[in-house]
């Protein structure tokens, strides 16, 4: 079996780590995704959800501040993290928003480029908002080759939790998705989406936020190795754990 030991230095590593919001369920139901993939330690290369990430986050920002804290989105399920030191200050990360660093909150309003900010010259950014300590709002705009999005996340900054070391602690208040994803960065730092749609049971590869897109079964052989090229692993790989995955989903939700 390959070794892939998880090594993260820095928040920068952590954002480049991929999302995904299917391995939390293999998991659950103990799932050997090491033997599966046949990589030990592959959580370095498939990366996980908000909560595993933020967590992987505060173990580094506790080497700098002395609290470090998770807030969960108002109305919502998505984590990031606050830190304060009473020599350093408050500041703000979310694991999933490509961050090269923490936000320093030391006005009402705070913006700070992302790591596709020098792409392209496309406009992409973190901004934080805090109105007020009841309302304060985040945004995330990212732009690459004509593809634009913005996210908005509102969050109340009294309302702090312990960090969390249950990735799949909400699953059981939340509606089973359209997909599943794994979002990674390729070679060159382009976002990228593998989509397994949960009622077609098809897995799709595409720019992220982009609706053209690729039918695995289809991808060429060039297009096969570049993937395992950016991941680290065969992409019939990930649509059996993403497949399987939705399986345990489905089978999540009807046990609740």
């Amino acid at each position: 079996m390959q070794s892939n030991s998880l090594t993260l230095i820095n928040l920068e590593d952590v954002s480049r780590l991929p999302f995904n919001n299917f391995k939390h369920f293999l998991n659950h139901y103990n799932f050997d995704v090491d033997f599966f993939s046949g990589v030990q330690d592959v959580d370095s290369l498939i990366g996980g959800n908000c909560i595993f990430k933020s967590r992987l986050a505060a173990e580094i920002l506790e080497q700098t501040y002395s609290k470090v804290s998770c807030i969960v989105e108002i109305g919502g399920f998505h984590h990031a993290i606050i830190a304060s030191d009473e020599n350093l200050g408050m500041v703000f990360y979310d694991s999933c928003l490509y961050m090269q660093h923490a936000l320093g909150l030391k006005s009402d309003f705070e913006c700070m480029p992302t790591m596709f900010a020098d792409m392209y010259g496309d406009v992409n950014f973190v901004a934080v908002d805090l109105g007020g300590p009841l309302s304060t709002q985040v945004v995330w705009r990212y732009s690459s080759l004509g593809v634009s999005k913005s996210f908005t996340f509102n969050y109340d900054l009294l309302e702090t939790n312990q960090i969390s070391f249950n990735d799949f602690e909400v699953e059981p208040f939340k509606t089973v998705p359209k997909a599943l994803i794994f979002r990674y960065l390729t070679v060159n730092n382009q976002l990228m989406h593998l989509s397994f749609f949960v009622q077609d049971k098809v897995c799709v590869l595409s720019r992220a936020f982009s609706r053209d897109f690729v039918f695995v079964s289809q991808l060429s052989v060039d297009q096969k190795s570049q993937f395992i090229q950016d991941v680290g692993l065969d992409v019939l790989v990930l649509e059996g754990l993403m497949h399987k995955a939705c399986e345990f989903m489905l089978l999540s939700k009807r046990d609740v």
